[in-house]
């Protein structure tokens, strides 16, 4: 059994136990996305409690983590006043290219990445996106320069073995 089955477990056995105080403190030493994959096995109902117990750092993640059909039925059952804080959040917290106070930038599996992580993705654009610069623009001079340098040495290569058929 791997850690997400484990929390999976945990969640809806705390859950149906009425334990709140202990399964916040589970929560919290949990990752986004391993709380959106536990949250997936439970009843709408069970799905907003746990929401409701998460802290202002992690509700934002473990809402960019579930699937659409879950978002959907949570986002659904919430108040609007709390999505509105969440999603308010999450957009400063995109805006800064940063993650959340006290948490840093590891994935799924708890390896360190440089960029910033969403949906158990790294986007190592970030920096240039803080800048607000394009990266499809900023990797023009490089995509040109690694076509110029293969056309280059191919086209020289080819005339260096065909030379001897010229003379």
């Amino acid at each position: 059994m791997d850690s997400t089955e484990r929390l999976s477990e945990t969640v809806r056995d705390l859950v149906q136990a009425g334990r709140r105080e202990r399964l916040a403190q589970v929560l919290d030493e949990a990752h986004a996305a391993d709380i959106a994959a536990a949250m997936r096995d439970l009843s709408i109902d069970d799905q907003v409690t746990v929401f409701r117990l998460l802290g202002r750092e992690q509700a934002g993640p473990v809402l960019a983590e579930l699937d659409d059909q879950t978002l959907l039925e949570l986002v659904r059952a919430l108040d609007e006043a709390e999505i509105s804080t969440v999603l308010d959040r999450m957009q400063r917290l995109s805006l800064e290219g940063a993650a959340p106070p006290g948490r840093d930038h590891r994935g799924r599996h708890g390896h360190q990445h440089a960029g910033r992580c969403d949906r158990g993705r790294c986007d190592p654009a970030a920096p240039l996106k803080s800048f607000r610069i394009d990266p499809a623009i900023a990797s023009s001079v490089i995509i040109t320069t690694f076509t110029d340098v293969c056309g280059f040495f191919s086209f020289l290569g080819l005339a260096t073995l065909l030379i001897k058929f010229l003379l």
